[in-house]
C-alpha cells in the first residue's frame, strides 16, 4: 500500500470516527469502511459495449431490434 493512499485511508477513517461521535472501540470497523470507500471512488466503470443510435453506422440496428418505417412510409 502506497504511503498516499494510506493517508488518505487514516484521514478519511479519522472523519468517520469523528462522525459516530468519536466512539471507542470501532477503529477497525472505521478503517475498512474508508478503504472500501476509496476503493469505490477510484474504480473506473467498464466502458459500455453498446454504441449509441447516433454513432452507429447508416443501417445499423440498434440495440438488436429494428425499426419500423413511419406509417407514411407502409405500403
Amino acid at each position: 500500500m502506497s504511503h498516499e493512499l494510506e493517508q488518505r485511508i487514516r484521514e478519511r477513517a479519522y472523519e468517520l470516527w469523528a462522525m459516530s461521535g468519536y466512539s471507542h472501540g470501532r477503529d477497525a470497523e472505521h478503517w475498512c469502511a474508508a478503504e472500501r470507500e476509496l476503493a469505490a471512488a477510484t474504480q473506473v466503470p467498464a466502458k459500455s459495449k453498446k454504441k449509441s443510435a447516433a454513432k452507429m453506422p447508416a443501417g445499423a440496428i440498434a440495440s438488436g431490434q429494428r425499426r419500423s418505417k413511419p406509417a407514411a412510409l407502409h405500403s
